[in-house]
């Protein structure tokens, strides 16, 4: 009798997680998907997301700064989509010096005045916003890509 009732609560435990989803796993995953384009939009290129936010380069805003022997320049806006709404725009003025050590090397800023430096092959996490936006704004500032 003890046997059969320890039986029925550990398969009525068993149940119960599994429909609950509680105990079983130790971490969730929701997936998130993000479209190419913001609402169909061409002008508008999806950059990164992550954790229902996405970051879209808007395509028309991008505007050559400088490019000749010394460097390029150019600057592009950047809105950010929560819950499928725009939440937020950001220009963003990025700068590479053509003659640098390391070709990799480029400069981003948020408000034209202060810079930091960023590899322009590092595409980790929130890297992911400003390097993406490089490589897209790049081509689209300077008619060819970035390489």
């Amino acid at each position: 009798m003890k046997k059969s009732l320890l039986k029925m609560a550990v398969c009525f435990v068993v149940v119960l997680t599994l429909v609950s989803g509680i105990g079983i796993t130790t971490n969730s995953s929701v997936t998130y998907a993000y479209d190419r384009y913001l609402n169909g939009d061409t002008n508008y290129v999806l950059l990164y997301g992550h954790q229902g936010v996405s970051y879209y380069l808007d395509l028309s805003s991008v505007v050559a700064k400088q490019q000749d022997s010394v460097a390029h320049a150019f600057a592009q806006n950047v809105v950010t989509v929560a819950d499928g709404n725009i939440t937020d725009t950001k220009t963003y003025w990025y700068y590479q010096a053509r003659n640098s050590d390391d070709d990799f090397e480029a400069f981003v800023s948020n408000d034209g005045k202060n810079w930091r430096r960023f590899k322009v092959n590092d595409f980790t996490g929130a890297m992911a916003v400003v390097v993406t936006g490089f490589r897209y704004g790049f081509a689209e500032a300077f008619g060819y890509g970035w390489s």
